[in-house]
């Protein structure tokens, strides 16, 4: 028998109920084939029995059909190219890698569909039903050539900066964090963790090109316009965490069925209650004021979690339920409905600091790009960020954990500006290990382009030669 406590959330999962007897049933949309695999889909009335209130948009709208077709396109990277690849992602492009050049010509039409979708501002995946129980409610097959696309055109970019095509790199990089924002809209958490990757990888190698001051002043006025509707469209946190909250305690209750344990769903449902409507109250609130109650919230219930102790925890089953009664009973509830929350709970503040992370990256870059407008025309950098109002911006953007402008220096001809990341703590500018969550200091930005190291590829562990 499964233990509760190890019981795998699934946190995608959503239960499929079927449609009652001697109803009209919808009309089934047209199948999707999808690299060549075959995919039945819902329809938006049977999304909305699961909880999925999702909005009609027309296809002339929607972005997510040009990504599907990029993602049937998509050239798989050949062997002998990996190591080339994870450099070229992270520093530079390496003009002897013929392999890596020959995979972006066979991937020129998927490039070029995906760079068609940043003008549209919806972008609502179909909706996925598998044959089995447990519904699949978005479609995960193309998730990783999600981050494939993203990638590529990132690797594209940094071909196109040895070409010295600063705009066309500029043009990819924005491209891929469109690609982030509109994955992020779908209300499901991991999804969202993908379109976040997306806002991360584009924030990362666009902040890298524009310390090279190689963009005309119109490239980085248009620039301007684009992130400032990227930042007006972000995604919003405390929706996805409504929607977890249905697929978690839609999960939990197919769990219990196969365990026998219905009987008690409706009890331990409503003792989670109380600590999921105080994490969404949590969530919504502004960054700044969110991530310390959250933090500690979580803390405090994994406290009470290690309070019960390894010998009670091993009690909890669902066995020792369906035996127990009166006050016993009421206490394992509890106790169980405490051990399911705070099981997901972790997951759930980590997905919300790493969106306020890609929107902390999105205000960065919207300050970079004012920097760079100010010095090509003055010739200098701003020796306050006040100085950059009201010719490059019309309010200074704010650093999300602190609701407050980065905090900003100038020496030596270079500027360095920081955010206090989710400690909120000013660290002095000391750089934490971002994009990982410990240690964490603060997340710096600098005009000083950051060094980038030799290629040495390795073959079977070794280095060529050894």
């Amino acid at each position: 028998m499964r233990k509760p406590g190890t019981l795998v959330l699934i946190l995608l999962a959503a239960l499929w109920h079927f449609s009652a007897l001697g109803e009209e049933a919808p009309a089934e949309p047209a199948p999707l084939r999808l690299r060549g695999q075959r995919y039945r889909l819902m329809t938006l009335e049977e999304a909305s029995s699961l909880g999925l209130e999702l909005p009609e948009v027309a296809d002339s709208e929607n972005a997510a059909h040009l990504y599907l077709q990029a993602v049937d396109s998509f050239v798989l990277l050949p062997r002998g190219a990996y190591q080339a690849y994870d450099y070229v992602l992270k520093h530079t492009w390496l003009p002897t890698e013929k392999l890596l050049a020959e995979w972006l010509k066979r991937n020129a039409q998927a490039l070029e569909l995906v760079k068609q979708v940043g003008a549209k501002k919806h972008c609502q995946f179909p909706l996925f039903k598998p044959k089995d129980p447990l519904l699949v409610s978005i479609p995960n097959p193309h998730l990783s050539y999600l981050r494939s696309l993203a990638n590529i055109l990132v690797v594209e970019g940094k071909r196109f900066e040895h070409l010295q095509d600063y705009q066309a790199a500029a043009t990819n990089y924005t491209t891929t964090l469109e690609l982030g924002k509109h994955v992020c809209q779908n209300p499901i958490l991991i999804p969202a963790l993908t379109g976040l990757y997306a806002l991360r990888l584009g924030e990362e190698s666009l902040s890298q090109l524009l310390t090279r001051q190689e963009l005309s002043p119109a490239v980085l006025e248009t620039l301007s316009g684009k992130l400032d509707t990227i930042a007006s469209q972000f995604p919003d946190y405390a929706s996805t965490l409504k929607m977890e909250r249905k697929s978690y305690e839609q999960t939990l209750e197919v769990d219990m069925a196969g365990e026998e344990a219905s009987a008690y769903f409706p009890a331990i449902k409503t003792r989670m209650d109380p600590h999921w409507n105080q994490l969404q109250q949590m969530s919504e609130l502004p960054t700044s004021k969110a991530i310390k109650p959250m933090v500690a919230f979580g803390q405090m219930l994994e406290q009470e979690v290690r309070a019960l102790g390894e010998a009670r925890l091993d009690e909890l089953t669902w066995e020792n339920l369906k035996n127990a009664s009166g006050a016993e009973q009421e206490t394992m509830e509890k106790q169980l409905a405490l051990v399911f929350f705070t099981n997901s709970v972790g997951t759930l503040l980590n997905a919300r600091i790493m969106y306020a992370r890609a929107e902390t990256g999105i205000q960065a870059l919207k300050l970079i790009v004012a920097l760079n407008r100010y010095q090509a025309k003055s010739g200098s950098w701003p020796k306050a960020l006040s100085l950059l109002k009201p010719d490059y911006v019309g309010k200074l953007p704010l650093d999300p954990f602190s609701s407050k402008p980065f905090i900003y220096a100038l020496s030596e001809g270079n500027w360095t500006f920081y955010s206090v990341d989710w400690n909120l703590i000013d660290d002095g500018g000391e750089r934490g290990n971002y994009p990982q969550f410990w240690p964490v200091k603060d997340m710096v930005y600098q005009s000083s382009p950051k060094p980038i190291p030799a290629y040495s590829p390795r073959v079977e562990g070794r280095t060529p030669g050894t």
